[in-house]
């Protein structure tokens, strides 16, 4: 999404990578844009919608306030745009990974698992041995039940290891 969110600006392209040439900038974004024909338009909604309304907000309806998308500054502006159509996206997937993890840890048997720590989208636990299975059908269910109220099929892989390198 890199080219994609310099967009019309291709030239800031070129400062990233100097062999880069402005008509290959201008092709990658065109194709870019040509591959992914959503992307564009989904930006232009959250923009526009930023603009009328001053915020966006999660699929679980956490609103981000962006009084910036006014702005007479562009560069302030141009942020605030930048946020507008980011943080749906990434609004949604920290929901989800927050409201995962407190079902979670409330179904899990605290003598026999633990929440230790997340990292972005991933959930680290420690579990007793005899407990695995149990948890990974917790973690399942909990993700579906999510999904559910989003209105997506959220895909969990689970990987037990005695690390989280193992894993």
């Amino acid at each position: 999404f890199l080219a994609h969110g310099y967009g019309a600006q291709w030239p800031k392209l070129i400062q990233f990578d100097p062999l880069l040439t402005p008509n290959a900038a201008r092709t990658g974004v065109a194709r870019f844009d040509a591959r992914y024909p959503g992307i564009a338009s989904y930006a232009a909604r959250m923009t526009a919608f930023a603009k009328e309304h001053g915020y966006v907000e999660t699929i679980l309806g956490r609103k981000r306030w962006l009084p910036e998308i006014a702005a007479g500054d562009r560069k302030i502006r141009e942020a605030a745009e930048r946020q507008a159509i980011n943080t749906p996206v990434q609004g949604t997937a920290a929901d989800v990974i927050k409201l995962t993890l407190v079902l979670v840890d409330g179904r899990l048997d605290p003598t026999q698992a633990q929440l230790i720590l997340t990292v972005h989208d991933e959930l680290d636990l420690r579990v007793r041995p005899a407990y695995v299975e149990t948890a990974k059908q917790i973690i399942v269910t909990v993700a579906q039940e999510v999904g559910v109220m989003i209105g997506i099929d959220l895909p969990v892989e689970i990987s037990v290891g005695a690390t989280w390198a193992d894993a």
